[in-house]
């Protein structure tokens, strides 16, 4: 009877351990995630600020372009 008390116990010591693991484990995948979405936000806006750029540059360019259509 007393073998059978040790181990529950022992069963009780375990699952507290592992929940504390899991606690760990959401807590480092909720950084992980938040970690991921504000690389991904930041991510997507250096992409339209890229596109914005490019399009400036090509605008220049075709300025450029009727200028020197227009000089001929």
């Amino acid at each position: 009877n007393g073998n059978i008390q040790s181990a529950i116990a022992q069963l009780e010591n375990a699952q507290v351990d592992i929940r504390s693991d899991l606690l760990n484990c959401r807590t480092k995948y909720a950084d992980v995630d938040a970690q991921y979405k504000l690389i991904k936000a930041e991510r997507t806006a250096l992409k339209k600020q890229i596109r914005s750029i490019e399009k400036r540059i090509n605008e220049i360019d075709k300025a450029k372009e009727r200028i020197r259509s227009n000089m001929l």
